[in-house]
């Protein structure tokens, strides 16, 4: 089916539905912000959750900076950038990037414009916003896919050392999903599969995230 090549979702379960843990890290279950629901032929839908990171080797707010630049640089196009920016009150560095995902038939590419920005002392915020999305095959479908992490600090109180308390972060996610209902699709099932395609698109991006930054704190 389609449906499946464009959102990424296998004969497998859904994984969002349980909650992951690494070495270092666990996250909560997704839930919906805004349910999937149509406007015309388009069907979208917001998802949140919530992960926890607690450093092995340190941590700090630049390097968490560091590397979100270093992955948004490296996986995707620079058109331009980085851009100094105030954005959410803070010091920002602002990109305009060229994603690419897919195979053979189906490619599509995002304009994503992306806004890096810390404090220093409270928050990272990485906010990815599509300006344009383009798609060949049944890639064209997909209209929208934007993400936005908020990490903050908090304190660490699994330690029995509490004369040196451990700095931990926590990492709030938000993804928006917008896909085109092509005229032959039935309505019903399209958004039943759709659905569960905006899940996993959401978990991936979570885990495969929250697993990076872990490896390197």
């Amino acid at each position: 089916m389609f449906l499946e090549a464009l959102l990424g979702l296998g004969m497998s379960a859904v994984t969002a539905l349980w909650a992951p843990m690494g070495t270092n890290w666990s996250c909560g279950n997704q839930k919906w912000i805004s349910a999937p629901q149509y406007q015309g032929n388009l069907l979208s839908g917001t998802q949140a959750g919530r992960c926890q990171i607690f450093p092995q080797k340190g941590g700090s707010f630049d390097e968490i900076e560091a590397y979100i630049i270093h992955k948004i640089t490296t996986e995707g196009q620079v058109n331009y950038g980085p851009v100094a920016e105030t954005f959410l009150n803070m010091p920002s560095k602002f990109y305009n990037i060229n994603q690419t995902v897919g195979s053979g038939s189906m490619i599509v590419v995002a304009e994503m414009l992306v806004h890096v920005a810390t404090d220093k002392s409270t928050q990272v915020a990485f906010v990815s916003n599509s300006r344009h999305v383009d798609g060949t095959g049944d890639g064209k479908y997909l209209k929208r896919i934007d993400l936005e992490v908020i990490v903050t600090p908090f304190e660490d109180t699994r330690s029995i050392d509490f004369s040196a308390p451990k700095l931990a972060f926590q990492l709030d996610f938000k993804n928006t999903v917008s896909v085109e209902k092509p005229w032959f699709a039935p309505k019903d099932l399209f958004k039943d599969k759709v659905s569960q395609g905006m899940t996993q698109i959401f978990t991936d991006q979570r885990n495969s995230l929250t697993n990076d930054l872990a490896g390197r704190l």
